[in-house]
């Protein structure tokens, strides 16, 4: 239940921020509390951003062992620091199947197709904190999904694989090319951010159940339509 308290407003809101300990001139503070009024995580300030306000959302219903939606997680991989992410590129027989069956895996953040030295590859964009790298290509290969292993940097714990400068010897696939399993369907039409369309084009056709949970519920109201 969300709830605005106004700083320097005598009554109830000055009751309130003195019972926090909340100053009456300050920058706007977000706080996550239990029924009780007990703070769920740590009070911090200067919050404001989607991302780590989204971060700190998720963390507050982890703390009340709350389930987590999966339109949250995405619209917090859609604003997580570029510090915080890793690519890797893989090559296949086909980068539709790549972006199909490599957006499944938790931890994976966005695919899109592409070409390196003639190969159709899918560039990964990944956390290594609930991915690492070395996991990622074990359950890629498994899947089919890494003929040839392309990375950023060189990695001594990746065997066999190849260190390419993506802005060099990387080429985006046309438009047309990416996301192609979401071409055509309902979820065409939506307005999805980055990581919801990774996760909704690599389940509607093999689970649109699955592609339904990706979506928040005004979202999923106007796909149902």
């Amino acid at each position: 239940m969300p709830l605005l308290i106004v700083n320097n407003r005598p009554g109830a809101d000055a009751k309130i921020l003195k019972r926090f300990g909340e100053p009456a001139w300050n920058y706007q503070v977000v706080r996550f509390l239990t029924a009780k009024g007990k703070d769920l995580i740590p009070r911090q300030d200067k919050v404001w951003a989607t991302g780590p306000l989204a971060r700190r959302i998720l963390a507050s219903l982890k703390a009340a062992k709350r389930p987590v939606p999966n339109y949250l997680q995405a619209l917090a991989d859609d604003h997580l620091d570029t510090s915080r992410k890793s690519q890797v590129a893989l090559a296949m027989h086909c980068f539709w199947t790549g972006e199909m069956k490599l957006g499944q895996l938790d931890g994976v953040l966005e695919t899109e197709a592409g070409f390196i030295d003639g190969h159709e590859v899918t560039l990964v964009t990944f956390d290594p904190s609930r991915l690492t790298l070395r996991s990622l290509i074990s359950k890629a290969s498994k899947l089919s999904c890494a003929e040839q292993v392309y990375l950023e940097k060189r990695s001594a714990s990746v065997k066999g694989a190849k260190t390419v400068r993506f802005s060099k010897d990387y080429r985006k696939a046309p438009v047309s090319d990416q996301r192609r399993q979401l071409q055509g369907t309902v979820f065409a039409k939506l307005d999805l951010n980055g990581a919801q369309a990774t996760k909704v084009n690599a389940w509607c056709r093999v689970d649109p159940k699955k592609a339904l949970n990706w979506l928040s519920p005004t979202q999923r109201g106007q796909a149902e339509r």
